[in-house]
């Protein structure tokens, strides 16, 4: 007798005749190491709480796992950190919203998260889990980030928005004191991060880089006490690096003493 294999791969032909067999698509099905069709796991609910009948502005994972959303309804945008069991509302006062109406950004240190709305920046302490402003006079920035064990933000409710400030550094993963500093003389500042004079509308970071992006250019300085280091005019332009890149250059070979 004739022994054959059955097939439990995706053998689903394409076609139009979808009575002999053929479908225009296989969809929602995943073929796995062995063949076998089992269903997309795709996505399903959290839970089935409503955190905010306006929706969520922002969604934010912690290093640690920690899950926060923010609530679309402005002008107080309430915190919420998201477990299994549904929203747990962060508040303590008047306190536990992020005002402004942007779209809100996070920063994360060691022991804060940073919310960044367009007005005045909201901190969470990591370890209690407790809001409230971020203190020693922030810019109201639309945009954060953390670098260099500092806060920068943007300002596009001041007089400089060509600008963004830095805070002091912080010395110790537990101590955020020097995060809500923003006014000692070489430990906080301004940067002119510009290409054109235009106001920079967000900040982002990758590493050890920052990017400031203007309405019309993008600044890419170095560090944060460093004025701008490479600025692209346009997205087709090339940058103006400096200092100037170093090419290694083969050294010339010994001529041959001639007999």
């Amino acid at each position: 007798m004739t022994e054959a294999r059955i097939p439990f791969g995706n053998l689903q032909s394409s076609g139009i005749e979808e009575l002999a067999g053929g479908m225009p698509v296989a969809m929602n099905v995943v073929s796995d190491a062995g063949g076998t069709i089992r269903k997309r796991p795709g996505l399903q609910s959290y839970f089935s709480n409503i955190v905010d009948a306006n929706g969520i502005s922002c969604l934010y994972e912690t290093t640690a796992g920690d899950v926060y959303a923010v609530a679309g309804t402005v002008p107080q945008r309430n915190i919420f950190q998201i477990k299994s069991t549904g929203p747990v509302q962060i508040h303590a006062a008047s306190q536990g919203d992020v005002p402004g109406t942007n779209r809100p950004i996070v920063a994360e240190t060691e022991a804060l998260l940073v919310f960044a709305g367009g007005r005045e920046p909201e901190k969470l302490v990591l370890s209690t889990k407790t809001p409230s402003r971020l203190g020693g006079g922030p810019p109201q920035g639309s945009h954060v980030i953390a670098n260099s064990s500092s806060l920068m933000m943007n300002d596009v409710r001041g007089t400089t928005p060509s600008y963004f400030y830095f805070s002091a550094p912080v010395t110790s993963p537990t101590v955020y004191a020097p995060n809500e500093d923003w006014t000692t003389p070489i430990l906080t500042g301004t940067v002119k991060a510009e290409a054109r004079p235009d106001p920079i509308v967000a900040l982002h970071e990758n590493t050890d880089e920052i990017f400031a992006f203007g309405t019309t250019s993008l600044g890419c300085p170095h560090k944060r006490h460093s004025a701008s280091a490479r600025q692209c005019v346009s997205r087709s332009a090339i940058p103006n690096v400096t200092p100037p890149v170093h090419r290694r250059v083969p050294r010339p070979r010994p001529l041959r003493p001639q007999s």
